[in-house]
């Protein structure tokens, strides 16, 4: 089974202005397929997308996007809290997702002058996803039913590899300097005689964020 890879460098990351217009984003990738089973007015923006955020004081309230779900890791920062819904603050931690639907009321406090969090969104009629924050050595086994994935650098760099690729990957180690990274785009993981998924991201040095989206 083959899963093809690429790095994606940081300051190659599209800038975008938030739908509130309150701030900026820098887009790591995103996946615009059509929902074909919505009409427009209706449909989430897109099936998913991963992205990198500065944060400011004192912050503010998050765009609603209509479907979908998303997985907030803070960065860097202190005193950040969000409201969800009505509910009281939660105060984030750093490397700790924190993960709560997208289209409801949500406010965003930042104690601290800046902050940076890495954002995970995805449309819950769609797909899946799960996202780790990982600190080397270790392995993350793919999802049976992942599409793509996503490392990102969260020390100074990483060193990954990829264990039983038939593309021959796994051979050759990849290095991310800090908030890099590496997408994996995936045929199809297998399955062993007990049902588990054969493939894995071996995380040989460094902090990773880890993201697998998978389709429903």
């Amino acid at each position: 089974m083959r899963i093809s890879t690429a790095v994606l460098r940081r300051s190659e990351f599209a800038e975008q202005r938030w739908a509130n217009g309150l701030g900026v984003t820098r887009e790591i990738a995103v996946d615009r397929t059509p929902d074909a089973a919505h009409h427009a007015q209706n449909a989430a923006p897109f099936r998913w997308r991963l992205s990198m955020a500065d944060l400011a004081a004192p912050g503010g309230p998050f765009s609603m996007l209509h479907g979908i779900d998303r997985s907030l890791t803070l960065l860097e920062g202190t005193g950040v809290t969000l409201a969800v819904d009505g509910a009281a603050p939660v105060a984030l931690e750093i490397n700790s997702p924190f993960a709560f639907p997208g289209d409801v009321k949500t406010d965003c406090n930042v104690g601290s002058a800046t902050g940076r969090d890495l954002n995970a969104m995805w449309d819950r009629s769609r797909c899946t996803a799960s996202v780790n924050v990982v600190t080397a050595p270790t392995a993350v086994d793919f999802p049976v039913e992942s599409a793509v994935a996503f490392a990102v650098a969260l020390a100074d760099e990483a060193s990954l590899a990829i264990s039983g690729n038939d593309s021959g990957a796994d051979c050759i180690p990849t290095l991310l300097a800090k908030e890099d990274a590496m997408r994996m785009d995936v045929d199809s993981v297998g399955k062993d005689a007990a049902g588990s998924a054969t493939r894995s991201l071996q995380v040989l040095s460094g902090t990773v964020y880890v993201a697998f989206f998978c389709a429903e």
